[in-house]
């Protein structure tokens, strides 16, 4: 089979209404050589892809330490599952949300769950990427947006690879036992040595 057959998935399908309007699919910008990560780091890109990979449907939330290793963990990852040099990650689509255009909408719970929805029913698993997930669960309509996250999560199993900061890690998330069994942290530290 040709390279082109093998990857045409990735130029015919095109994204759901509601999340081509707030996302951009990460895989197919690695496919067409569009990303470029300053550095790579094997170990968290397959840690990354070893938590999504669990029977359970967890999560994966990536812990910054202001250090810029995220977009380069996430560009890792995109390009992993573009070149198929992921297992059992075949035909997914990585989704980076375009957070600061959802919360602007005039209905942005109304967006959200559209989304889920849509990733729900789409032919090919689509996994979502939310930079700063702390935007999103400390909207000013926190506890109706929180509730329609955990949902999502939990009980529609919609898997996300999301980030946030160790602090609010510790103060928002981890305390939370029912949030901290779906998202599995991924502590992002930057070492002299690897």
């Amino acid at each position: 089979m040709s390279e082109n057959s093998e990857h045409i998935w990735l130029m015919s399908e095109k994204l759901p209404t509601t999340l081509a309007e707030y996302g951009q699919d990460l895989t197919l910008q690695a496919y067409n050589d569009l990303l470029h990560p300053l550095e790579r780091d094997d170990a968290y890109e397959l840690r990354v892809l070893q938590i999504l990979g669990w029977k359970q449907k967890y999560s994966a939330i990536l812990m910054e330490h202001d250090n810029g290793l995220e977009p380069n963990v996430i560009q890792g990852i995109a390009i992993r599952i573009a070149k198929e040099n992921a297992d059992n990650f075949t035909n997914v689509q990585i989704v980076a949300l375009q957070v600061e255009n959802l919360l602007t909408s005039t209905q942005v719970r109304a967006d959200f769950n559209k989304i889920v929805e849509e990733i729900l029913a789409n032919s090919r698993p689509i996994i979502l990427y939310i930079k700063d997930i702390h935007r999103m669960i400390t909207y000013p309509d926190k506890d109706l947006f929180d509730h329609d996250f955990r949902v999502s999560l939990r009980q529609k199993h919609v898997q996300f690879i999301c980030s946030t900061t160790a602090e609010i890690y510790r103060n928002a998330i981890e305390v939370d036992s029912a949030l901290n069994r779906s998202l599995k942290s991924v502590p992002l530290k930057r070492y002299a040595k690897r």
